[in-house]
């Protein structure tokens, strides 16, 4: 059973106004899995993660069909400025990273992927960001991009295991649920279902918890 999330009725964009009372933000990073590509606002990792974390500001940095190499170069249509700019100016103090499906469908080697992702950790890491590596949800499109996503999966894991990140696999995660519910869980072939993104954010929660903590220091 998928557990609830409450329904947070004021939940809301977090604009700059929302940093002065939320001392603890957390940026989360992707693709269209991240911002919720066709479904409504508040169905995306981001926005669960926030009900479930609630005196934090999650802000979803999520930007669809792009790379890790284009935020790493400050490409990708909404982060112009290069990734160690960004992460220099960033009030966030979490950093989420969950990258793997463009880059095989544009043809990007595992290797190239590999070498991006460890650049925007170490960069955020040095910048004195924690950082959170999620693997992206599977995908069911009978296409060799299924074959390349879950290689993008295997890259993630080495690196969350090389720099010892912390790890949320949502591939493995959402691959149960499909198992369990079928294909109607990830209805296109690509993007999942709210119900999944759900699942997704209260595992990255369930990691998130202890470190916020350890931010907030003696009470």
């Amino acid at each position: 059973m998928i557990p609830e999330i409450p329904h947070d009725e004021g939940l809301r964009d977090h604009g700059a106004e929302s940093f002065a009372s939320r001392e603890i933000v957390i940026a989360a990073y992707g693709e269209s899995t991240m911002t919720g590509w066709g479904l409504p606002d508040g169905e995306n990792i981001p926005a669960f993660l926030q009900r479930l974390l609630p005196h934090t500001c999650v802000v979803n940095e999520g930007v669809p069909a792009t790379t890790a190499r284009q935020l790493l170069t400050g490409n990708d249509g909404k982060h112009m400025q290069p990734w160690r700019r960004q992460m220099r100016d960033s009030r966030a103090s979490i950093i989420v990273l969950n990258r793997g499906i463009n880059e095989p469908y544009n043809g990007e080697s595992p290797a190239d992927f590999k070498q991006a992702l460890q650049e925007l950790a170490i960069t955020a890491l040095h910048a004195g960001k924690i950082v959170v590596l999620q693997t992206p949800s599977p995908t069911i499109t009978g296409t060799e991009l299924d074959r390349g996503v879950a290689t993008s999966a295997r890259v993630i894991r080495e690196v969350a295991h090389e720099l010892q990140l912390p790890l949320s696999d949502a591939h493995r995660l959402v691959q149960r649920l499909l198992r369990e519910k079928g294909s109607t869980t990830i209805p296109d072939g690509v993007h999942p279902t709210a119900e999944v993104y759900r699942v997704m954010a209260l595992d990255l929660a369930q990691i998130i918890t202890p470190l916020l903590a350890s931010l907030q220091g003696p009470a």
